[in-house]
């Protein structure tokens, strides 16, 4: 999660010196690690407040991450981008419980996120309900994420999409867009051989229509594939 802004602590701060630690803090059972409350337990501890803790079960550190993501992101005043960002984080432990639900009968999943091959397509249409925006801006956040974190796209533009000052679509149209390498299928390279080879059949067409004598073109195409089958062929 983001850290809290000035303004956020304040009231929180606030909030507990007014009225005490109306929840208590989440402990991981078993474990004793601190869940869910750090910034309460860190200004509970500045004013000598009394703190109460409860323990809740968890499967693994995966599924603490994702209570976290769940209980967090619906609590705090977060942009799209920032849920976004958040939520890439456990991209692959969200997929894995997808997986997990799926096998263990979850069609409801399998309806919502269409077709079960399109693996990348599925996952960022979890990622989006959870965040509440669509699989495609997933893809193109995910994208912009990968450019920053590469060193291609300035922390300055980062920062205006956390604010929401900018709209993760136009950052990647601009970053981008057209820059990703387009993934040829078998119909387009087919397509574009068939393309060169109907030009060097018209071109070939063009030079028998002005050579006088074909027979004399057609005994050079033969000497070359000749000279080309035994090596020489320049």
């Amino acid at each position: 999660m983001p850290d809290l802004t000035p303004e956020e602590e304040k009231a929180l701060e606030d909030s507990l010196c007014q009225e005490g630690l109306r929840e208590p803090l989440i402990i991981w059972k078993g474990k004793d690690i601190l869940v869910d409350g750090h910034n309460r337990l860190r200004l509970c501890k500045k004013h000598n407040i009394k703190i109460k803790t409860r323990p809740i079960s968890f499967e693994n550190k995966d599924a603490v991450k994702l209570w976290i993501l769940e209980n967090q992101a619906g609590r705090r005043n977060m942009t799209s981008f920032q849920r976004i960002e958040s939520t890439l984080k456990l991209k692959d432990a969200i997929a894995a419980e997808a997986k997990k639900n799926q096998q263990a009968g979850g069609g409801a999943v399998r309806q919502k996120v269409g077709k079960p091959g399109n693996e990348a397509k599925r996952t960022n249409k979890i990622l989006g309900d959870k965040v509440g925006v669509s699989h495609e801006i997933i893809r193109k956040a995910e994208a912009i994420l990968e450019k920053y974190h590469n060193g291609q796209i300035d922390e300055k533009v980062i920062d205006t999409l956390r604010a929401g000052k900018k709209k993760i679509s136009s950052v990647y149209n601009m970053h981008c867009k057209n820059k990703e390498p387009k993934q040829q299928t078998t119909k387009d390279v087919e397509k574009r051989s068939s393309g060169i080879i109907r030009l060097l059949k018209m071109q070939v067409a063009r030079s028998f229509q002005k050579t006088e004598d074909c027979t004399s073109l057609y005994d050079k195409i033969i000497e070359w594939a000749n000279a080309r089958k035994s090596g020489l062929e320049e």
